[in-house]
């Protein structure tokens, strides 16, 4: 089964996966910054929220969903690295960023067989001051992306409640 489309957990999760996710973060912060506007916040207070002290800002969690995602696109099917320099300080800027993640994996999906055969290839993720972490295609999307991408975009919106953003499923589209 190709680590595109979705097969299962165990085995592979692809980019749709990302898409709608990522839909779903555009969404949230589109509806942040209309709620600020109508509650008087500045928007850049959002930007800057931190669920705790220690933990990264809004802009950091909106970033780092951003770059797990490209990064599957490089690492499992080869794809050119697309680099976005991790440097918004705006809502608006945060908005454009998820929308060009977004079109570089819309981009990709015409592009499926590039993830065929990609289960079992080894994939190599530097993480500052330690050693790399090494896995297969298939591990790597299953343990790596898809529990780090989720946790980024669920603290994302957990920031956007903390700071006063009302939220009703029935609101939702994604």
């Amino acid at each position: 089964m190709s680590l595109y489309r979705h097969a299962s957990l165990t085995t592979a999760t692809g980019v749709p996966l990302l898409i709608r996710g990522l839909t779903q973060l555009a969404h949230n912060l589109e509806k942040a910054e209309q709620w600020a506007k109508e509650n008087n916040v500045p928007t850049e207070q959002l930007v800057n929220a931190r669920l705790i002290d220690n933990m990264q800002p809004l802009k950091f969690q909106v970033q780092f969903a951003s770059n797990v995602a490209k990064a599957v696109l490089h690492r499992v099917a080869g794809h050119e690295w697309v680099t976005i320099e991790d440097n918004e300080t705006t809502m608006d800027q945060l908005k454009d960023r998820v929308a060009r993640t977004l079109k570089v994996l819309r981009d990709a999906e015409g592009k499926q067989a590039d993830f065929e055969g990609k289960e079992q290839i080894e994939v190599t993720v530097p993480i500052p001051g330690r050693d790399a972490f090494k896995f297969t295609g298939a591990v790597y999307i299953s343990y790596w992306v898809v529990p780090n991408f989720f946790f980024h975009i669920t603290t994302a919106y957990d920031i956007l409640r903390k700071e006063g953003m009302y939220s009703s499923a029935s609101s939702s589209d994604g």
